[in-house]
């Protein structure tokens, strides 16, 4: 699990604030450095085989598309074999994680007018690939935002074989569960008639108290 530091927003209710504090930073400096400065003995095949599958880097932040991923993943895979990479990114430039197996894309309510680049990127996105969270509370403007996102998916419909999951994520406070939040998403889900795969996104390390 690889967190970057730097995000393009500044969500109120986001619950990893120490992305934006540099004091917690535990390394910076360039993909190069930090991959130079990653232990050779690791053996990743031999733990690979152990598991009976590839290991898996998720690359998350922040906002990890402020940076070029795929110069790291490549370097990654070059310095230690094969890898699968999945990317948590509010989808600021897809066009810097074209590599990753797996692209969580979680616009945020608010800034969901990305610049056209993005969105171009998202049209030509391989959807096999592709999970969609939308974070949801009872306000007017998450219900728009929200519709806004299934409204787009289903447009891409009629031009797909395959559309992806997309999961709702009610907002909480900060590392605590907001049950009212909570119970609104999960009306909001059992009532879609929508011709989308619609499911609840729920935080469990939250309910389980884990940090």
């Amino acid at each position: 699990f690889l967190r970057l530091s730097g995000c393009n927003l500044a969500c109120s209710f986001c619950d990893e604030p120490l992305h934006k504090n540099k004091s917690k930073i535990i390394f910076e400096g360039t993909a190069d450095e930090f991959v130079d400065k990653l232990p050779r003995s690791w053996d990743f095949e031999k733990f690979n085989h152990q598991v009976g599958s590839k290991g898996l880097i998720v690359l998350s932040g922040g906002e990890p598309t402020l940076y070029d991923l795929d110069y790291l993943i490549s370097k990654i895979k070059n310095a230690f074999g094969k890898f699968e990479f999945s990317v948590e990114t509010n989808g600021f430039n897809l066009n810097n994680a074209t590599l990753p197996n797996l692209i969580s894309f979680s616009p945020k309510i608010g800034a969901h007018k990305f610049p056209a680049e993005s969105l171009k990127a998202l049209k030509a996105a391989d959807f096999d690939r592709l999970e969609v969270k939308l974070v949801m509370d009872e306000t007017p403007e998450s219900l728009e935002y929200v519709s806004s996102w299934l409204d787009f998916f289903e447009s891409e419909a009629e031009k797909r074989d395959k559309l992806p999951i997309i999961y709702i994520s009610p907002i909480n406070d900060g590392l605590n569960i907001n049950k009212k939040n909570t119970s609104y998403c999960i009306d909001f889900v059992r009532q879609n008639t929508r011709n989308l795969d619609v499911r609840l996104n729920t935080q469990m390390h939250k309910l389980w108290h884990l940090r």
